[in-house]
Protein backbone atom coordinates (compact mmCIF):
# COMPACT_ATOMS: atom_id res chain seq x y z
CA UNK A 1 0.00 0.00 0.00
CA UNK A 2 3.04 2.24 0.27
CA UNK A 3 2.22 3.43 3.78
CA UNK A 4 4.17 2.67 6.93
CA UNK A 5 1.90 1.59 9.82
CA UNK A 6 1.74 3.88 12.84
CA UNK A 7 4.11 2.46 15.44
CA UNK A 8 1.84 3.76 18.22
CA UNK A 9 -1.00 1.46 17.21
CA UNK A 10 -1.48 -1.95 18.81
CA UNK A 11 -2.85 -4.75 16.64
CA UNK A 12 -3.97 -8.25 17.64
CA UNK A 13 -4.18 -11.07 15.11
CA UNK A 14 -6.78 -13.58 16.27
CA UNK A 15 -6.57 -17.22 15.24
CA UNK A 16 -9.38 -19.42 16.57
CA UNK A 17 -8.73 -23.13 16.26
CA UNK A 18 -10.40 -26.45 17.01
CA UNK A 19 -8.36 -29.64 16.64
CA UNK A 20 -6.40 -28.71 13.53
CA UNK A 21 -2.77 -29.34 14.49
CA UNK A 22 -1.47 -29.71 10.92
CA UNK A 23 -2.93 -26.37 9.87
CA UNK A 24 -1.59 -24.64 13.00
CA UNK A 25 1.93 -25.85 12.28
CA UNK A 26 1.69 -24.24 8.85
CA UNK A 27 0.01 -20.94 9.59
CA UNK A 28 1.67 -19.90 12.86
CA UNK A 29 5.20 -19.38 11.46
CA UNK A 30 3.71 -17.34 8.62
CA UNK A 31 1.75 -15.14 11.03
CA UNK A 32 4.79 -14.64 13.26
CA UNK A 33 6.87 -13.57 10.28
CA UNK A 34 4.25 -11.07 9.14
CA UNK A 35 3.75 -9.67 12.65
CA UNK A 36 7.46 -8.91 12.74
CA UNK A 37 7.33 -7.11 9.39
CA UNK A 38 4.69 -4.49 10.20
CA UNK A 39 5.76 -1.15 11.60
CA UNK A 40 3.45 -1.16 14.59
CA UNK A 41 2.97 -3.32 17.67
CA UNK A 42 1.41 -6.58 16.49
CA UNK A 43 0.86 -9.80 18.38
CA UNK A 44 -0.95 -13.10 17.76
CA UNK A 45 -3.58 -14.67 20.00
CA UNK A 46 -4.39 -18.32 19.36
CA UNK A 47 -7.77 -19.19 20.86
CA UNK A 48 -8.04 -22.93 21.41
CA UNK A 49 -11.73 -23.94 21.41
CA UNK A 50 -10.94 -27.56 22.22
CA UNK A 51 -12.29 -28.29 25.74
CA UNK A 52 -9.22 -30.44 26.31
CA UNK A 53 -6.85 -27.64 25.35
CA UNK A 54 -5.07 -29.90 22.89
CA UNK A 55 -3.28 -27.14 20.97
CA UNK A 56 -1.35 -25.65 23.90
CA UNK A 57 1.93 -27.54 23.50
CA UNK A 58 1.89 -27.09 19.73
CA UNK A 59 1.37 -23.33 20.02
CA UNK A 60 4.10 -23.00 22.63
CA UNK A 61 6.49 -25.01 20.49
CA UNK A 62 5.72 -22.93 17.38
CA UNK A 63 6.11 -19.69 19.32
CA UNK A 64 9.50 -20.67 20.65
CA UNK A 65 11.10 -17.81 22.59
CA UNK A 66 9.09 -15.07 20.90
CA UNK A 67 6.68 -13.01 22.95
CA UNK A 68 4.51 -12.35 19.90
CA UNK A 69 2.23 -15.36 20.47
CA UNK A 70 -0.28 -15.81 23.28
CA UNK A 71 -2.14 -19.08 23.85
CA UNK A 72 -5.70 -18.65 25.09
CA UNK A 73 -7.95 -21.55 26.09
CA UNK A 74 -11.69 -21.05 25.59
CA UNK A 75 -13.44 -24.32 26.55
CA UNK A 76 -16.98 -23.08 25.88
CA UNK A 77 -18.02 -24.67 22.58
CA UNK A 78 -18.77 -22.48 19.61
CA UNK A 79 -17.01 -20.10 17.28
CA UNK A 80 -18.68 -17.07 18.90
CA UNK A 81 -17.15 -17.94 22.28
CA UNK A 82 -13.71 -18.18 20.69
CA UNK A 83 -14.09 -14.89 18.84
CA UNK A 84 -15.36 -13.10 21.95
CA UNK A 85 -12.46 -14.48 23.98
CA UNK A 86 -10.14 -12.85 21.45
CA UNK A 87 -12.04 -9.56 21.74
CA UNK A 88 -11.75 -9.64 25.52
CA UNK A 89 -8.03 -10.37 25.31
CA UNK A 90 -7.66 -7.37 22.97
CA UNK A 91 -9.63 -4.99 25.19
CA UNK A 92 -6.69 -2.58 25.46
CA UNK A 93 -5.65 -2.75 21.79
CA UNK A 94 -6.57 -0.59 18.81
CA UNK A 95 -7.59 -3.16 16.18
CA UNK A 96 -8.10 -6.87 15.80
CA UNK A 97 -7.47 -8.96 12.69
CA UNK A 98 -9.27 -12.27 12.17
CA UNK A 99 -8.01 -15.15 10.04
CA UNK A 100 -9.09 -18.81 9.96
CA UNK A 101 -6.78 -21.63 11.01
CA UNK A 102 -7.18 -23.40 7.65
CA UNK A 103 -5.92 -20.42 5.67
CA UNK A 104 -2.53 -19.02 4.69
CA UNK A 105 -1.71 -15.31 4.44
CA UNK A 106 -0.10 -14.21 1.21
CA UNK A 107 3.04 -12.06 1.34
CA UNK A 108 2.29 -8.61 2.69
CA UNK A 109 -1.23 -9.55 3.82
CA UNK A 110 -1.09 -8.13 7.34
CA UNK A 111 0.76 -4.99 6.33
CA UNK A 112 -1.81 -4.35 3.57
CA UNK A 113 -4.75 -4.59 6.00
CA UNK A 114 -3.15 -2.40 8.64
CA UNK A 115 -1.80 0.19 6.20
CA UNK A 116 -5.16 0.58 4.48
CA UNK A 117 -6.91 0.95 7.83
CA UNK A 118 -4.46 3.58 9.03
CA UNK A 119 -4.59 5.49 5.75
CA UNK A 120 -8.36 5.53 5.12
CA UNK A 121 -9.60 4.91 8.69
CA UNK A 122 -12.68 2.80 7.93
CA UNK A 123 -14.28 0.90 10.79
CA UNK A 124 -13.25 -2.41 9.27
CA UNK A 125 -11.22 -3.73 6.35
CA UNK A 126 -12.00 -7.00 4.56
CA UNK A 127 -9.86 -8.85 2.04
CA UNK A 128 -10.19 -11.68 -0.47
CA UNK A 129 -9.88 -15.42 0.11
CA UNK A 130 -8.57 -17.57 -2.73
CA UNK A 131 -9.73 -21.20 -2.82
CA UNK A 132 -7.19 -23.88 -3.68
CA UNK A 133 -8.46 -27.33 -4.62
CA UNK A 134 -6.49 -30.38 -3.48
CA UNK A 135 -8.10 -32.67 -6.05
CA UNK A 136 -6.95 -32.17 -9.64
CA UNK A 137 -10.35 -32.87 -11.19
CA UNK A 138 -13.10 -32.08 -8.67
CA UNK A 139 -16.75 -32.38 -9.63
CA UNK A 140 -17.43 -29.51 -12.11
CA UNK A 141 -20.90 -29.16 -10.59
CA UNK A 142 -19.26 -28.33 -7.25
CA UNK A 143 -16.56 -25.99 -8.54
CA UNK A 144 -18.95 -24.08 -10.81
CA UNK A 145 -21.59 -23.69 -8.08
CA UNK A 146 -20.11 -20.36 -7.06
CA UNK A 147 -19.68 -21.38 -3.43
CA UNK A 148 -15.90 -21.41 -3.81
CA UNK A 149 -15.77 -18.40 -6.14
CA UNK A 150 -14.81 -15.76 -3.60
CA UNK A 151 -15.50 -12.13 -4.38
CA UNK A 152 -12.85 -9.76 -5.70
CA UNK A 153 -13.61 -6.06 -5.48
CA UNK A 154 -11.75 -2.86 -6.18
CA UNK A 155 -9.82 -1.61 -3.18
CA UNK A 156 -11.91 0.96 -1.35
CA UNK A 157 -15.28 -0.60 -2.24
CA UNK A 158 -17.77 -0.21 0.62
CA UNK A 159 -19.46 -3.46 1.65
CA UNK A 160 -22.29 -4.14 4.07
CA UNK A 161 -21.00 -7.32 5.68
CA UNK A 162 -18.03 -9.66 5.80
CA UNK A 163 -16.76 -12.91 7.23
CA UNK A 164 -13.99 -13.14 9.80
CA UNK A 165 -11.78 -15.25 7.53
CA UNK A 166 -9.92 -12.08 6.50
CA UNK A 167 -11.06 -9.05 8.45
CA UNK A 168 -9.65 -6.14 10.48
CA UNK A 169 -11.96 -4.34 12.91
CA UNK A 170 -11.40 -1.08 14.78
CA UNK A 171 -11.79 -2.07 18.44
CA UNK A 172 -12.60 1.45 19.55
CA UNK A 173 -15.79 1.34 17.48
CA UNK A 174 -16.82 -1.99 19.00
CA UNK A 175 -16.24 -0.68 22.51
CA UNK A 176 -18.14 2.55 21.85
CA UNK A 177 -21.15 0.69 20.47
CA UNK A 178 -20.83 -2.30 22.82
CA UNK A 179 -20.73 -4.80 19.99
CA UNK A 180 -19.50 -8.39 20.12
CA UNK A 181 -20.28 -11.76 18.57
CA UNK A 182 -23.67 -13.28 19.41
CA UNK A 183 -23.08 -16.33 21.60
CA UNK A 184 -26.42 -17.79 20.50
CA UNK A 185 -24.91 -18.39 17.07
CA UNK A 186 -21.84 -20.22 18.37
CA UNK A 187 -22.75 -23.61 16.91
CA UNK A 188 -25.02 -22.25 14.19
CA UNK A 189 -22.64 -19.91 12.37
CA UNK A 190 -23.20 -16.44 11.01
CA UNK A 191 -22.09 -14.46 14.06
CA UNK A 192 -19.52 -12.67 11.90
CA UNK A 193 -22.17 -11.72 9.33
CA UNK A 194 -24.37 -10.36 12.11
CA UNK A 195 -21.57 -8.37 13.76
CA UNK A 196 -20.51 -6.72 10.53
CA UNK A 197 -24.14 -5.87 9.70
CA UNK A 198 -24.42 -4.35 13.17
CA UNK A 199 -21.28 -2.31 12.52
CA UNK A 200 -22.73 -0.78 9.36
CA UNK A 201 -26.13 -0.31 10.99
CA UNK A 202 -24.39 1.68 13.75
CA UNK A 203 -22.80 3.98 11.18
CA UNK A 204 -19.52 2.15 10.67
CA UNK A 205 -17.91 1.70 7.26
CA UNK A 206 -16.41 -1.55 5.99
CA UNK A 207 -14.07 -1.22 3.02
CA UNK A 208 -12.42 -3.76 0.77
CA UNK A 209 -8.65 -4.12 0.40
CA UNK A 210 -7.93 -6.38 -2.56
CA UNK A 211 -4.19 -6.47 -1.84
CA UNK A 212 -4.73 -8.25 1.49
CA UNK A 213 -5.19 -11.81 0.23
CA UNK A 214 -5.27 -15.12 2.03
CA UNK A 215 -5.59 -18.58 0.50
CA UNK A 216 -7.62 -21.54 1.71
CA UNK A 217 -7.04 -25.16 0.76
CA UNK A 218 -10.44 -26.76 0.22
CA UNK A 219 -10.44 -30.22 1.84
CA UNK A 220 -11.87 -33.26 0.10
CA UNK A 221 -14.77 -33.37 2.57
CA UNK A 222 -16.12 -30.10 1.15
CA UNK A 223 -15.95 -31.09 -2.51
CA UNK A 224 -19.38 -32.69 -2.46
CA UNK A 225 -22.74 -31.46 -3.65
CA UNK A 226 -24.22 -32.13 -0.23
CA UNK A 227 -21.68 -29.91 1.56
CA UNK A 228 -22.05 -27.12 -1.01
CA UNK A 229 -25.84 -27.09 -0.70
CA UNK A 230 -25.66 -27.18 3.09
CA UNK A 231 -23.28 -24.24 3.09
CA UNK A 232 -25.55 -22.29 0.73
CA UNK A 233 -28.51 -22.97 3.00
CA UNK A 234 -26.61 -21.78 6.06
CA UNK A 235 -25.37 -18.68 4.22
CA UNK A 236 -28.93 -17.78 3.29
CA UNK A 237 -30.02 -18.25 6.88
CA UNK A 238 -27.16 -16.08 8.16
CA UNK A 239 -28.03 -13.30 5.75
CA UNK A 240 -31.69 -13.41 6.73
CA UNK A 241 -30.89 -13.46 10.44
CA UNK A 242 -28.49 -10.51 10.21
CA UNK A 243 -30.91 -8.51 8.06
CA UNK A 244 -33.76 -9.04 10.51
CA UNK A 245 -31.63 -8.34 13.58
CA UNK A 246 -30.50 -4.92 12.35
CA UNK A 247 -34.04 -3.97 11.32
CA UNK A 248 -36.21 -2.00 13.73
CA UNK A 249 -39.30 -3.60 15.23
CA UNK A 250 -41.44 -1.56 12.82
CA UNK A 251 -39.37 -2.57 9.79
CA UNK A 252 -39.16 -6.27 10.62
CA UNK A 253 -42.63 -7.39 9.41
CA UNK A 254 -42.09 -5.71 6.02
CA UNK A 255 -38.57 -7.15 5.72
CA UNK A 256 -39.89 -10.64 6.50
CA UNK A 257 -42.71 -10.26 3.98
CA UNK A 258 -40.22 -9.23 1.28
CA UNK A 259 -38.07 -12.27 2.09
CA UNK A 260 -41.07 -14.60 1.72
CA UNK A 261 -42.10 -12.95 -1.54
CA UNK A 262 -38.57 -13.10 -2.96
CA UNK A 263 -38.24 -16.77 -2.02
CA UNK A 264 -41.58 -17.52 -3.66
CA UNK A 265 -40.18 -16.12 -6.92
CA UNK A 266 -36.58 -17.30 -6.73
CA UNK A 267 -37.09 -20.90 -5.63
CA UNK A 268 -39.19 -21.90 -8.71
CA UNK A 269 -36.79 -19.94 -10.90
CA UNK A 270 -33.83 -21.77 -9.39
CA UNK A 271 -35.50 -25.14 -9.85
CA UNK A 272 -36.14 -24.31 -13.50
CA UNK A 273 -32.49 -23.37 -14.01
CA UNK A 274 -31.42 -26.58 -12.30
CA UNK A 275 -33.69 -28.68 -14.52
CA UNK A 276 -32.53 -26.95 -17.68
CA UNK A 277 -28.87 -27.20 -16.72
CA UNK A 278 -29.20 -30.88 -15.92
CA UNK A 279 -30.95 -31.71 -19.20
CA UNK A 280 -28.62 -29.52 -21.27
CA UNK A 281 -25.55 -30.85 -19.42
CA UNK A 282 -24.52 -27.44 -18.23
CA UNK A 283 -23.23 -28.04 -14.70
CA UNK A 284 -22.72 -24.36 -13.90
CA UNK A 285 -26.35 -23.55 -14.73
CA UNK A 286 -27.65 -26.56 -12.82
CA UNK A 287 -25.46 -25.91 -9.78
CA UNK A 288 -26.19 -22.22 -9.53
CA UNK A 289 -29.91 -22.85 -9.91
CA UNK A 290 -29.93 -25.27 -6.99
CA UNK A 291 -27.65 -23.03 -4.94
CA UNK A 292 -30.21 -20.26 -5.36
CA UNK A 293 -32.92 -22.62 -4.12
CA UNK A 294 -30.85 -23.68 -1.11
CA UNK A 295 -30.01 -20.08 -0.19
CA UNK A 296 -33.66 -19.00 -0.16
CA UNK A 297 -34.69 -22.13 1.72
CA UNK A 298 -32.12 -21.15 4.33
CA UNK A 299 -33.64 -17.67 4.55
CA UNK A 300 -37.12 -19.16 4.91
CA UNK A 301 -35.83 -21.51 7.56
CA UNK A 302 -34.56 -18.54 9.56
CA UNK A 303 -37.95 -16.86 9.27
CA UNK A 304 -39.52 -20.06 10.57
CA UNK A 305 -36.85 -20.28 13.33
CA UNK A 306 -35.26 -23.46 11.93
CA UNK A 307 -31.50 -23.57 12.52
CA UNK A 308 -28.70 -25.54 10.92
CA UNK A 309 -25.86 -26.17 13.36
CA UNK A 310 -22.85 -25.61 11.11
CA UNK A 311 -20.38 -26.18 13.95
CA UNK A 312 -22.22 -28.97 15.74
CA UNK A 313 -19.86 -31.33 17.54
Amino acid sequence: MGTTPDSAKSIVVSLATFRRPAQLRTILPALIAQAREVGCSARIVVVDNDPAGGAKSLVEQAAGDTALVTYLHEPRPGISAARNAALHNARDDDAIVFIDDDEMPEDGWLNALISYWLTERPTAVAGPVRSIFTRETPDPWVTSSGVFSRRRLATGTVIRGAATNNLLIDLGFLRTHRLSFDDRLGLVGGSDTLLTYQITAAGGVIRWCDDAEVSEVVPESRLTRRWVLRRATRTGASWAHATLEVSTSRQRPLVATKMFATAALRIPEGLARYAYGTIARRPATAARGLIRVASHIGALGRLLKVRIHEYKR
